[in-house]
């Protein structure tokens, strides 16, 4: 892991430095990368179509929400063309012993070939159904949200693939399994172009600077998830590194690795997992290993959104922030505005305010909306990490805290409960406050870390001495 960010660091500061066609060059060298980066799966086939289907899924929803004249016009004609040479030039790796080391095996050219002509058969009736437009977007936000469902659901792939064996009376050698590499990401890009095209949001994008958008090798693990409209401008207008700008970025790079490779690595070795929580026996080191999880999953997240930030800066794109010291913060509504920032307002964009809009027209009391919407929020957000009951009890955990959060606040709007206090007594309740805070969101991380609620409850019961 180590060796590939750093190559892929020095790939990034190379390729800064291209002026023309960048989005054509940073196109193809993400559509490469994606295809290095994907993780073995079973069967063996499945890892080289895995990133052909992202390929080809962004594509078709490229085309839905690119205007009819702009779709085939000679710049975006080359990138589809290179789009496919590159593809192409992959799968010929077969024939070459030095990439047999990779984690694929490529098919041969005349299933690509086979495939390539499907996906043009796609394009062609999209294209005679101007009119349906809508109808294809939909279709495309379904498809992408069923596919976030089948893998993200443990097993469903392959119960649906046993229970279609049965039905043809095939066996398979292997049972299916699916590792898709930067999917949620790629899905949630994908979801805001499409949702921003049907509210007449989303700017005029080639081909392969949408390409470029939305498979930003940079980003495409473990975020941000950038917006569109803020990307595009750098993407075509990229950021001067200046010799203050490179010290800056080396910091920015060297830190977010120090966080993840000394720091989160070596409190992994006593952080919680499900060996663990079985071999405690006493309260004190339970909690000992929660906080060790705590502090890890901070440390190794916040540490690839730096890296990722320095990455993208050496290509001349400012990434968004995604973490400030949100474990400093005083009350679980400040958490989770400055946790997984960009998450947290990609669903309050295209989940929380529209379904609270929707909510209030049905003239609903005021805390019964916000309990539906913060309730289903939190359990959406903890879907996207895996679609498990743990995880749905880590976003109740986290709804049912915001809510109550949110009343308490109000009520002490309301009822003018703050009183005086002295720079002493203000610094000791805001310790408190984010003493407190902290504890609520470790005691979370329980359901996170853990696979099942029994474990969960095992965990929970060592933690505050229950027999």
């Amino acid at each position: 892991m180590l060796i590939n960010l750093l190559i892929l660091l020095l790939f990034a500061a190379v390729l800064g430095q291209i002026k023309r066609g960048r989005s054509l060059v940073l196109m193809v060298s993400s559509v490469l990368i994606i295809y290095w980066l994907q993780p073995e799966t079973a069967p063996a086939n499945f890892t080289f179509w895995i990133p052909t289907l992202t390929l080809f899924i962004v594509l078709i929803s490229w085309f839905i929400t690119a205007s009819p004249e702009t779709r085939i016009n000679q710049k975006n004609r080359l990138a589809f063309f290179l789009l496919l040479i590159s593809v192409f030039a992959i799968i010929t790796t077969r024939y070459f012993d030095f990439f047999q080391p990779l984690a694929f095996f490529p098919p041969r050219p005349l299933l690509f070939f086979i495939a390539t002509l499907a996906l043009f058969l796609v394009l062609f009736v999209i294209s005679k159904t101007i009119k349906s437009a809508y109808f294809w977007q939909v279709g495309m936000l379904i498809i992408i949200l069923f596919i976030f469902i089948l893998i993200r659901v443990p097993n469903l792939l392959p119960l649906l693939t046993s229970w279609g064996t049965t039905l043809l009376n095939r066996t398979l050698e292997t049972s299916p399994r699916i590792q898709w590499f930067g999917y949620s990401y790629i899905a949630f890009r994908l979801i805001h172009t499409i949702r921003d095209k049907q509210s007449n949001r989303l700017p005029s994008i080639s081909l392969d600077e949408y390409m470029s958008y939305v498979i930003f090798f940079p980003a495409l693990s473990a975020g941000p998830i950038d917006r569109i409209q803020r990307f595009l401008p750098e993407l075509r207008q990229p950021k001067v590194l200046k010799s203050d700008d490179w010290i800056i970025v080396s910091k920015r790079v060297f830190l977010g690795l120090f966080k993840k490779f000394i720091i989160a690595d070596t409190l992994a070795t006593i952080a919680m997992n499900a060996g663990l929580v079985q071999n405690v026996q006493t309260s004190g080191w339970m909690w000992v290993i929660v906080y060790a999880y705590a502090f890890q999953i901070y440390f190794d997240f916040s540490g690839y959104t730096d890296i990722a930030i320095g990455m993208g800066r050496l290509l001349g794109i400012q990434l968004p922030e995604n973490f400030r010291n949100p474990y400093l913060k005083p009350n679980i509504a400040q958490f989770w505005n400055n946790w997984h920032i960009t998450l947290t307002q990609w669903f309050r964009a295209y989940y929380f305010n529209p379904l609270t809009r929707f909510l209030r027209k049905k003239n609903l009391p005021t805390w019964v909306t916000l309990a539906i919407v913060q309730l289903s929020t939190m359990i959406l957000i903890g879907f996207w990490h895996g679609i498990t009951w743990n995880f749905f009890l880590w976003g109740l955990w986290h709804g049912v805290g915001l809510f109550i959060h949110n009343r308490w606040t109000n009520w002490a709007r309301q009822n003018n409960t703050k009183k005086t206090l002295s720079p002493f007594q203000e610094n000791i309740l805001s310790g408190a406050n984010i003493l407190l805070t902290f504890n609520f969101v470790a005691i979370g991380w329980v359901f996170f870390a853990l696979p099942t609620p029994a474990l969960a409850k095992e965990a929970l019961f060592t933690l505050f001495g229950i027999a």
